[in-house]
């Protein structure tokens, strides 16, 4: 069933299609074509440039996660999840999830990636017991690895524009992995998540490393201090 979208969540889906919805519905989504050699096994998300699906390698015996493009967004879209496939393979950062293939089946464009560990620091933030038995300088470590990715992103005139929470996935031995580095940008636009975003990318001024930054501080406020520096 269809669940009801909050004000909030109906303006963030006119200002970019499929960022507010929470939910992922099997119907909406395309299936994996058999050409990929993958077997599917569900639905990750929905984003505003696409699906997530997590998938089966059966010849390298391992999950992965399998982004393709909205159909509704024609060849803008899937040149979007192309750059970003090219982004992530130019970082070549421990920080950042590998991109194993990219192909095109049937005209669509699918990229294998490898697949995220299923915890994020919104999870480990949502939890202030476990903040708070971590320490400050444990939690530093978590934003010191995010803190390189961006630097070698933005050495490379990569710029995230979407840095918050939930796009920090953290994995076995807490590795962090900064995800979704689609950098995507449009004026007049909102640019990023709202609780992270700088003040001129929530008026639609396109991201750049200072509003990069501007998140980065938003999270290590929110790492010190155990509280959001805006509401989610």
């Amino acid at each position: 069933m269809e669940t009801e979208m909050t004000e909030f969540e109906n303006l963030l889906e006119s200002l970019v299609p499929g960022a507010g919805r929470k939910d992922a519905h099997d119907a909406e989504a395309p299936g994996l074509p058999q050409e990929l050699g993958l077997e599917p096994r569900g639905i990750l998300g929905r984003g505003g440039t696409g699906w997530v699906f997590k998938a089966w390698d059966p010849v390298m015996e391992r999950e992965v996660a399998v982004k393709v493009a909205r159909a509704d967004g024609g060849a803008a879209a899937r040149l979007a999840l192309l750059d970003e496939a090219r982004r992530a393979t130019r970082l070549r950062h421990p920080a950042v999830l590998p991109v194993h293939r990219v192909t095109v089946v049937g005209g669509q464009l699918y990229v294998e990636w490898q697949l995220a560990p299923e915890q994020t620091l919104e999870v480990w933030l949502s939890d202030p017991e476990r903040l708070q038995a971590m320490g400050v300088a444990s939690r530093l470590l978590v934003l010191r690895d995010v803190a390189r990715a961006l630097v070698r992103a933005h050495a490379q005139g990569i710029v995230h524009g979407d840095l918050h929470p939930a796009n920090i996935a953290i994995g076995p031995a807490d590795a962090v992995y900064v995800l979704d580095w689609s950098g995507s940008s449009q004026a007049g636009r909102l640019q990023g998540n709202p609780s992270h975003a700088a003040v001129d990318c929530l008026h639609g001024a396109p991201a750049t490393a200072a509003s990069d930054i501007f998140s980065l501080g938003a999270i290590a406020w929110e790492l010190v201090c155990r509280r959001a520096l805006r509401p989610r």
